[in-house]
This record gives C-alpha cells, sequence and structure tokens, in this order.
C-alpha cells in the first residue's frame, strides 16, 4: 500500500512534519485523516488488492503547481481529469466523476483511490 501524507499523529505531529505537510499542502497534496486512511486500508484488504495507492490530491492544483508531474506517464489519467474539471460545459460527466458523486459525504470520498497495474 502506498499512502499519501497521515495527519494527526508521528511524523504528522511534530514540528518537522507539520511544516513538511504545509509545503504539501501548496502543492494541493492534503493528510488523510487516521479514520479515512483505516476506511481505505479496511475496503482493500475486503478487495485482496496486492498494490494499491491512497492520496487526497487537488490534481488540477498539483498540475499548476508542478507542471512537470503533468509529463509523468503513471499520472497520465489524473491529468486528463484534472483538464476535464477544469473545463466548464454541460456534457455529461465522465464516469470517474460519477463514480466520485456516488461517494459517501463521510470525507472518505475525497481520497484519491487508484490501483497499480503491472
Amino acid at each position: 500500500m502506498n499512502w499519501g501524507p497521515w495527519a494527526d499523529a508521528g511524523h504528522a505531529a511534530s514540528e518537522y512534519g507539520k511544516q513538511s505537510h504545509e509545503r504539501l499542502r501548496a502543492l494541493g497534496i492534503k493528510a488523510i485523516a487516521p479514520d479515512d486512511g483505516l476506511r481505505v486500508l479496511g475496503a482493500l484488504m475486503e478487495q485482496g488488492r496486492t498494490q494499491a495507492a491512497a492520496v487526497d490530491v487537488d490534481w488540477p492544483q498539483l498540475f499548476r503547481a508542478d507542471p512537470a508531474a503533468a509529463r509523468l506517464g503513471l499520472l497520465a489519467e489524473r491529468v486528463q481529469d484534472a483538464a476535464a474539471s477544469e473545463i466548464a460545459d454541460s456534457s455529461q460527466p465522465s464516469e470517474l466523476v460519477a463514480a466520485l458523486r456516488a461517494l459517501p459525504p463521510d470525507g472518505a470520498g475525497r481520497l484519491s483511490f487508484f490501483i497499480c497495474r503491472s
């Protein structure tokens, strides 16, 4: 399991960790609340996934702050999703947008969740 930064404990609770999280937040990468992370971990364990990543990212903000990240092949789908989210049109929502809208409003839906495939 690959995780984005976690909030409220360990490194995140140290002064250095708080400063690091501020820098990440400026890039659009937010800390994962422990309860949200545990829900994601539980869902992954139930699904029997062997490799996955969970991170709370504002993709358009990340790609504006770090244009080089938008050129990484691993993030190609996220670049397309970010570009699509910034286009204000009346077309039907993408499959991703529809899936995200269907998530519960308890906050866990903020987490980007993608499976790394070989």
